[in-house]
């Protein structure tokens, strides 16, 4: 297994996606996931689910993900555009995130479960 391989399926990255690039930096303590897609993927509209072909991609966007042992883990993907007649052009939905999140799903659910269990009362 190599660390693309290790990659998706520790942060479970589901087809069409796939890990293209893993870029470790020990100074930094980061580990940087680079998504693509499979080609020819029809992409559903996130308001009406049509199925729809690519017109475009918008420029590359990071999610901060969980952490992998002490290192702290990101995803870089450029997602991609779908053209809906009813809807116009509009940016399919990345599945691990929330449209305009910084963080994936993952990280924002740790993040709750942390806040939660912690007394903020006496703090």
């Amino acid at each position: 297994m190599d660390d693309r391989e290790i990659c998706e399926h520790l942060y479970k990255v589901k087809r069409p996606w796939f890990v293209s690039r893993v870029s470790v930096s020990d100074e930094g303590k980061r580990v940087d996931m680079y998504l693509e897609h499979e080609k020819g993927v029809r992409w559903p509209c996130p308001l009406c689910e049509n199925l729809l072909s690519v017109s475009d991609h918008v420029r590359e966007r990071v999610w901060r993900d969980l952490d992998s042992g002490l290192y702290r883990a990101y995803i870089h993907a450029s997602i991609p555009r779908v053209r809906c007649p009813e809807h116009g052009r509009i940016q399919a939905k990345a599945e691990w995130s929330e449209k305009s999140s910084r963080f994936t799903e993952r990280f924002e659910a740790h993040a709750i479960d942390v806040l939660l269990s912690t007394d903020t009362k006496n703090a």
